[in-house]
């Protein structure tokens, strides 16, 4: 059955940078029409979701998330039965169990990924240089509506998500992908030039200045072959010098961020828009 497009769904994950103030505030600057739909970081898929393409290719380096989206696509039933499990079981001790716990069934992977991320400290998905997811327990941790959640519609994503080639590979690779009128929205870890290697360790892997200019490299490419491009990135000199110099169009904004860990950290983070 499709999906009506008045019918929201909302993302199964919560994410660390995650969109939900571009849809909520920018929503002008997405294509109003296009052909097949490419994100290759996909996070939690807020735009994914907002947009509900008929065709879509997703892709992530993180293989968890990718196993993750892919359950939900074809097993979600059992992923939510087993998330129920971790609800009921939740505390502080189980919590950093499950953490530093390895599953070989991809249903458990799923499961383990979506309980860590809600109880997690802001919905970080951050791993040390082995690979382990290391964030700590969230503030909320005592609230299981923060787990079990009143809005969840694992049907609906899964029906959304049919719709999808979910993939574990890198943005080179789905750029290839892409055809004239199709569209990618990009939305890779901040980073810039003097602070390489900041956001080292979200997968095991680190983005470097090397990837960014990898990534302005690909885009130039796709906008050539006609390509519908939409890329939200940290506003610095060094990335916009980058992108201008490859004719890309950009609006600067200032959005509220609270991902630091007291209030008073919290405030306006300079972000920009950047397209063909």
């Amino acid at each position: 059955m499709d999906l009506k497009s008045n019918i929201k769904i909302n993302p199964f994950l919560k994410w660390a940078g995650g969109k939900r103030w571009l849809i909520n505030n920018y929503s002008e600057f997405l294509p109003v029409s296009f052909n097949q739909y490419f994100e290759p970081f996909l996070g939690s898929g807020v735009v994914f979701f907002y947009l509900k393409p008929k065709k879509a290719y997703l892709s992530d380096i993180n293989r968890e998330l990718i196993i993750t989206y892919n359950q939900i696509k074809l097993n979600y039933r059992e992923v939510y039965k087993k998330l129920l499990v971790h609800a009921k079981k939740h505390s502080t001790e189980y919590y950093y169990d499950i953490r530093k716990k390895e599953y070989k069934s991809e249903s458990d992977i799923a499961a383990r990924l979506i309980y860590l991320n809600r109880a997690c400290f802001n919905g970080i998905y951050r791993e040390n240089s082995k690979g382990k997811f290391n964030v700590p327990i969230g503030n909320k941790y005592g609230e299981l509506n923060e787990i079990k959640k009143r809005d969840d519609n694992f049907e609906g994503c899964s029906r959304l998500l049919a719709n999808a080639t979910i993939s574990n590979t890198s943005f080179e690779e789905m750029f290839k992908k892409a055809k004239k009128d199709d569209f990618i929205y990009v939305d890779p870890p901040y980073i810039h030039k003097d602070l390489a290697g900041k956001f080292a360790h979200y997968n095991g892997n680190r983005f470097s200045w090397e990837d960014e200019e990898k990534l302005a490299n690909c885009m130039l490419e796709a906008h050539k072959k006609g390509v519908k491009l939409l890329m939200s990135n940290v506003a610095t000199e060094d990335i916009k010098k980058l992108f201008l110099k490859k004719g890309f169009h950009i609006v600067e904004l200032d959005r509220k961020t609270s991902i630091a860990g007291k209030e008073k950290f919290c405030g306006k983070y300079p972000e920009m828009i950047i397209f063909n």
